[in-house]
């Protein structure tokens, strides 16, 4: 069996950033590294670049992981 990656879509994306909008610590478990095209990962960037705005309101950020892909 191959592994598949499947990106994050539209829905669950705003479902995750309405949870993560008043985190004070967030974990982040899992690959963090992708060598895919960027169409495969565009969700999982725009993930990074919403933990990124949270760290400007002193939320941390934890992330666990290695490359996948």
């Amino acid at each position: 069996m191959r592994w598949i990656p499947i990106d994050l879509g539209p829905k669950a994306l705003d479902e995750i950033n309405s949870l993560l909008r008043d985190c004070k610590e967030t974990i982040w478990i899992g690959p963090v590294k992708f060598r895919l095209p960027s169409q495969v990962i565009s969700g999982a960037s725009k993930l990074v670049s919403t933990l990124d705005k949270l760290t400007q309101s002193n939320c941390k950020i934890t992330v666990i992981g290695n490359m996948a892909c």
